[in-house]
């Protein structure tokens, strides 16, 4: 289990490189194309409010910063199929299919003008790796039952419906990527058969603690 703590969250990509490079990334890390799927989130923020009056100026230090956070504790070798749960504004799951292009990313999302906003980004970056799905996540992994690699979330649910999801469509030995300091000593992750793979604790852009984790499914079948 691995543990830092950052003083102050990176306003710029380069920052976050750096950062993540001391913490043992070593993939490549796709700045241009992060820019480019900034660019669009700023531009469509001004109609859907993606992250919260005011939040412009810490896109890169809470969005980009977390999401290239848990990219290291997946790995950048990471070639399998992954979900991102209420994909939303793009954070993680737009920001993993750039980092992580080897794997296959479907990012799952109810709301018609928010998956609009997905494609487009994905499209203006020119992610080949990932594709939306406009519909609830539980009607969409009833279907796809053990199928995913890795599973990952942020701001979705809580943690014990999460895992519940994950647990349909998870493959044995699955990942579940998430975010939360609180998640840590939870006791739904034991009671749904998941371990703890590694952690990163951070100091977030709020400057309050936090954490990015990686869950194993570690349930016998």
């Amino acid at each position: 289990m691995r543990k830092v703590v950052s003083i102050k969250a990176p306003l710029e990509l380069p920052g976050v490189k750096d950062e993540i490079e001391s913490l043992g990334w070593r993939g490549r890390f796709p700045g241009e194309v992060i820019a480019a799927l900034l660019d669009e989130v700023r531009r469509y923020s001004k109609i859907l409010n993606l992250t919260g009056a005011g939040a412009a100026r810490q896109l890169v230090a809470k969005h980009v910063y977390e999401s290239a956070l848990l990219a290291t504790l997946v790995g950048g070798g990471f070639a399998g199929e992954a979900a991102d749960l209420g994909s939303g504004n793009g954070f993680p799951g737009l920001v993993l299919a750039a980092m992580l292009p080897d794997a296959q990313f479907t990012l799952y999302e109810s709301r018609q003008n928010r998956s609009a906003f997905l494609e487009n980004a994905i499209a203006a970056a020119q992610l080949g790796n990932a594709k939306v799905e406009n519909i609830f996540v539980n009607e969409a992994l009833d279907g796809f039952a053990g199928r995913f690699e890795l599973i990952t979330s942020r701001a979705f649910a809580k943690l014990s419906a999460v895992l519940e999801l994950a647990s349909t469509a998870g493959k044995q030995g699955h990942l579940v990527g998430g975010f939360g300091i609180g998640a840590l000593t939870d006791i739904a992750i034991e009671h749904a058969g998941y371990s703890v793979q590694d952690v990163i604790e951070y100091v977030n852009s709020a400057g309050n603690s936090d954490a990015a984790y990686l869950l194993k499914d570690a349930k016998a079948r």
